[in-house]
């Protein structure tokens, strides 16, 4: 029988789709995985093929395979520096909540959250919230009307308010059917507008198993069930956003990839080489110098270390140095 994770932790909860039910599950010792090279044994969405037994008066699923995700959002392991954990699997959207006027996001941690999606597979949609407390400053406004446009031609960009409805409407109807996340520094309101667009209650944390809705506080990972098989995942905070690297991280950026196929050499750097079309891009205001600058940030960071580590048996491989990305 199939199903798929909706809280994991000491005591997971699996839904079943034949039965539109959520139950206790169990995770079998000889199950099978596709998570050997994370640390993760399940996360939340991911799908399961599992048996339902009675144990003491009660249905058990019990978990005997763990089926290969279709995307994920991963972070870098704490204990284990050269491994990732899979925070959810077989999302299809993040959401990402960005306060216009307080706290500001730096566009680095928006550009890492973006590439964790996308090189994840995942559909990135930028969010900004508190439309209604547009800050007076109006040389503040103008860097977050800048920052603004400098995603639209990019990204989905839609700008809401949880305190108005402001365009909540909107929001709500990129939900339907899909199964997404709210990410975004402290204090952006990913809770208010959650708990408008749904009712849910983040904070308040635990699932029911008979309505997958919100009781008390929790720890755990879980997907809140919605509405017309729309969920929404709650997760504890992340310090350390990981992304999956295959090659080049500029194919997680965008317009910075298209217009790197016209560079006059196929290994531009994008920096000081004669013909590159990026830099004509940032010149003629087409790209904006920032994204160019978040791409430099992130390739310095995994270059050439990574790709050293990546040729070395893992048992070899040193700790590598974590870092937030900010200065």
């Amino acid at each position: 029988m199939k199903g798929f994770i909706v809280r994991n932790g000491p005591t997971p909860l699996v839904y079943i789709e034949d039965q539109q039910k959520i139950m206790k599950a169990w995770l079998k010792k000889t199950h099978r995985t596709s998570h050997e090279k994370s640390v993760t044994c399940i996360a939340i969405g991911d799908y399961v093929e599992c048996e339902i037994q009675e144990q003491a008066n009660e249905d058990i699923a019990v978990i005997h395979e763990v089926y290969p995700p279709t995307t994920m959002i991963v972070r870098e392991s704490i204990r284990y520096p050269n491994r990732n954990k899979i925070i959810a699997s077989n999302l299809d959207q993040v959401f990402i909540v960005v306060a216009v006027s307080h706290p500001t996001t730096p566009v680095g941690m928006i550009d890492r959250i973006t590439v964790a999606a996308l090189s994840g597979g995942l559909v990135p949609i930028l969010v900004f919230n508190k439309w209604d407390e547009k800050p007076t400053d109006q040389a503040v406004w103008a860097e977050m009307e800048s920052i603004i446009r400098m995603y639209q031609p990019v990204f989905k960009v839609l700008t809401v308010s949880a305190k108005s409805g402001y365009h909540t409407d909107e929001l709500k109807a990129c939900m339907r059917l899909k199964k997404s996340i709210f990410m975004g520094n402290s204090g952006v309101g990913k809770s208010a507008l959650v708990k408008v667009l749904t009712g849910i209650d983040l904070r308040l944390g635990e699932i029911s198993t008979s309505s997958g809705k919100g009781k008390h506080t929790t720890r755990d990972s879980v997907l809140y069930l919605v509405e017309d098989n729309s969920w929404v995942a709650d997760v504890p905070g992340i310090k350390q956003l990981g992304f999956i690297q295959t090659d080049d991280p500029i194919q997680y950026f965008p317009e910075l990839y298209k217009a790197s196929a016209k560079c006059k050499f196929s290994n531009c750097k994008h920096d000081q080489e004669p013909g590159c079309y990026v830099k004509e891009c940032i010149t003629n205001g087409t790209i904006d110098a920032r994204r160019l600058e978040s791409y430099q940030k992130l390739k310095d960071e995994i270059e050439p270390e990574y790709f050293k580590e990546r040729s070395m048996p893992e048992e070899k491989r040193p700790p590598r140095a974590r870092s937030t990305g900010r200065k």
